[in-house]
């Protein structure tokens, strides 16, 4: 296993296939959840699109793609192994904090599919030892590959990294720092980002920081074509114990 995934940076723009999608080929004891049963077990936070395919005994999964980069998003507990390969090459597998539990990047293809425009299939095996307790097991959350240039786009959930160039921050202030986590945020009202698509829908996804420094609640607005919409921030949660 490797330490390091391929920074969002590197790859802003991903297709994401969630686990429930139909081309995904499961084989082995795998069931579906969508009640959000681990998105409060660990601090990595809710799953995507609240649902996840898992299994408890060896099993594996696979997905045929268009792209130059793929990854597979997972969630576990217990105790468990996987890999991961791209037309039969085995790809770099992550290791993992096992206190986070879920949106676990699993695996990534990093720079091997670079400028390919042929079509590819991703495996990946779960795998669960003669020791494992009972509360171990695997789940897919989803899988996000880097579309080519050429691909439609108009059918699919487009996942879009804030250091894109289509993200920009009102910073003339200085209020917009790096936090951690891969995310940028502020302290200072009336700090603002603008997001510019093309779309049916969007959606913000963040970080909630907790220890060593607990945040309060905030207002915000947010604004779409001059429709404007109050919502609030949330506080920082307690870390499960």
């Amino acid at each position: 296993m490797s330490d390091d995934p391929t920074p969002d940076t590197v790859v802003p723009r991903l297709v994401v296939v969630d686990d429930t999608d139909p081309t995904i080929r499961y084989s082995g004891a795998f069931s579906p959840d969508s009640t959000g049963m681990l998105d409060t077990q660990g601090y990595g936070g809710p799953v995507f699109n609240r649902t996840i395919t898992g299994t408890k005994t060896n099993a594996s999964l696979s997905y045929n793609f268009k792209g130059s980069f793929v990854r597979a998003m997972v969630a576990a507990t217990g105790l468990y192994s996987w890999n991961c390969s791209v037309d039969n090459q085995l790809i770099f597998s992550f290791t993992v904090n096992t206190s986070q539990v879920t949106n676990y990047i699993a695996c990534d293809s990093a720079g091997i599919l670079a400028d390919s425009t042929n079509e590819h299939t991703l495996n990946v095996n779960f795998f669960f030892p003669t020791e494992s307790p009972p509360n171990s097991s695997l789940w897919l959350d989803s899988i996000q590959y880097q579309p080519l240039p050429s691909d439609p786009l108009d059918a699919v959930t487009l996942r879009v990294h804030n250091s894109d160039p289509s993200v920009s921050y009102s910073n003339s202030s200085g209020g917009w720092t790096y936090q951690g986590f891969g995310s940028n945020g502020t302290d200072i009202a009336g700090t603002s980002v603008t997001f510019n698509f093309k779309g049916t829908s969007v959606s913000l996804y963040t970080v909630n920081f907790g220890y060593p420094t607990d945040y309060n609640s905030a207002a915000a607005i947010y604004n779409i074509d001059g429709s404007v919409t109050d919502f609030d921030l949330p506080a920082s949660t307690t870390y499960p114990t």
